[in-house]
């Protein structure tokens, strides 16, 4: 009887646990002079934005996705669902989310339900710029902290919300020269 319990506990933990896949990206891209930096990104659950004393704007993404398999994982970043693009006109430099359009990811594992995904974005810009605390217009989210050297944004609000809605979040916001 005692083995019998032990085997239906195991079966229950297992069938519990769900698999979790991790990877970080890394992007980089060169202001050159520019003296407004636009930053333009959709579907991430927090993004931080950091001074640092590089010349150079980098990107890191981290990514968690549960019940789906490193393949999977490996498609979606090949194929550009974090990536950037980042384009330089005049004094004006963008960076935006090249997917603008996130589907939900549902797999096998996760018997048909969307999977479970968290996207933590941060940038890292030059010292040399300078960011108010407002979000612009276009935004949605919360800003959850602000000072000279972090802005940091979340998706959402203390509200829960889906996947889908996730995916669809907006953080926009502008950088000066300082």
């Amino acid at each position: 009887m005692r083995v019998l319990w032990v085997a239906c506990l195991a079966l229950l933990g297992s069938s519990l646990l769900s698999a979790q896949m991790e990877r970080t990206v890394y992007q980089t891209f060169s202001l050159d002079s520019a003296s407004t930096f636009q930053l333009d990104v959709v579907g991430f659950t927090e993004v931080e934005v950091k001074t640092w004393a590089g010349n150079t704007v980098l990107s890191e993404v981290h990514i968690q996705l549960w019940d789906a398999s490193p393949e999977i994982l490996d498609f979606m970043v090949e194929n550009g669902r974090y990536r950037f693009l980042f384009e330089k006109k005049g004094m004006v430099a963008r960076l935006a989310s090249e997917q603008r359009d996130r589907k939900l990811v549902k797999t096998k594992l996760s018997n048909g339900a969307a999977c479970r995904e968290i996207t933590k974005l941060k940038i890292f810009v030059p010292d040399l710029y300078g960011w108010t605390p407002e979000l612009d217009p276009g935004s949605d989210g919360v800003v959850k902290q602000t000072s000279s050297e972090l802005f940091r944004w979340v998706a959402g609000s203390e509200e829960v919300f889906t996947q889908e809605q996730q995916n669809k979040f907006t953080l926009i916001k502008t950088l000066q020269l300082k």
